[in-house]
């Protein structure tokens, strides 16, 4: 083996020295994101939820709604129930609701839909729309 050695001086650069910002940097980054990720996705799951409760309130009110409206529109097409309360039957999408028809005042009344089974349906007289 032979080797050869050189008797002239290296010139050499002077290396950069390095203090580890750059991870300290990438974690912070990191950190942020993953903070900023979770609140989004809270108020996304809370506004995802919010909307659901409307639409199954909606869903069950459905039924209701349409009783009471029936109930209007009977008690708009006629002169005065023939007694306070005036109680009869409707059936809308297969669910039996209870209309009360109640005199307050002269001329005052309020109406009033609850579900019923279908026990209490047989008891009572439907309603005749016009």
């Amino acid at each position: 083996m032979h080797a050869t050695v050189s008797k002239t001086p290296v010139v050499r650069r002077r290396n950069f020295v390095r203090h580890g910002y750059a991870l300290m940097l990438v974690m912070l980054f990191v950190t942020m994101f993953l903070s900023l990720l979770g609140v989004a996705w809270r108020e996304t799951a809370s506004l995802l939820r919010e909307l659901r409760v409307r639409e199954e309130r909606r869903e069950c009110d459905a039924g209701q709604v349409a009783t009471l409206a029936a109930g209007l529109r009977w008690f708009q097409n006629q002169e005065t129930p023939p007694s306070s309360p005036y109680i009869r039957k409707k059936q809308i999408a297969g669910q039996w609701y209870k209309l009360t028809f109640t005199e307050l005042e002269s001329m005052h009344w309020t109406v009033s839909s609850e579900p019923i089974t279908s026990a209490e349906a047989e008891t009572l007289e439907e309603l005749q729309e016009p």
